[in-house]
């Protein structure tokens, strides 16, 4: 479900927000395939990306997650539940829930050191101390269960000396 006032708002302020979602396949929009004729069409046809695609103007891998997980970070990673029903590429990692009921306990923990700890050891340094999260590493973030009480003195110390290891302090 698209959040229509999350819209009005990032159109407000021209935020790049949309992106224009086609199937490879089937009928286009007059508009669209008016645009798609133009100079600047004729000229993005050309570039590589658009090139090697069947319909080149037909953007692949693109869908509408549950939530948007960051996958490089300078401290921590972010997730971000998708309240506007928007759809992405892979230029960020898209969070498909399969079972919403057990997502939703798990996500509350998001925030707890043992998750922050879990992404820095699943993720991996890259230079300047940016951490990378790659989709299988992302999907081995380890998450508190419900109702467990854990030493969080300890947590928060080892990723105190994981981020330090990462020049993050």
């Amino acid at each position: 479900m698209v959040d229509q006032h999350m819209l009005e708002r990032w159109h407000a302020v021209d935020e790049p927000c949309l992106l224009l979602n086609l199937p490879p396949t089937g009928e286009l929009p007059e508009t669209v395939s008016r645009y798609l004729a133009t100079d600047q069409g004729n000229d993005a046809s050309k570039r590589y990306k658009c090139r090697v695609r069947p319909a080149w103007y037909s953007v692949p891998g693109v869908s509408r997650p549950d939530y948007f997980l960051q996958y490089m970070s300078g401290t921590e990673v972010g997730l971000a539940r998708n309240d506007a029903g928007a759809v992405c590429t892979n230029s960020v990692h898209a969070v498909h829930l399969r079972d919403a009921q057990k997502a939703r306990k798990a996500l509350s923990t998001w925030g707890f050191d043992y998750t922050k700890l879990s992404c820095e050891l699943e993720g991996h340094p890259l230079g300047g101390g940016m951490l990378k999260l790659e989709p299988r590493e992302a999907g081995r973030i380890g998450f508190i269960c419900e109702g467990l009480v854990l030493p969080h003195l300890i947590f928060a110390e080892a990723l105190s000396v994981m981020r330090r290891w990462r020049h993050q302090t």
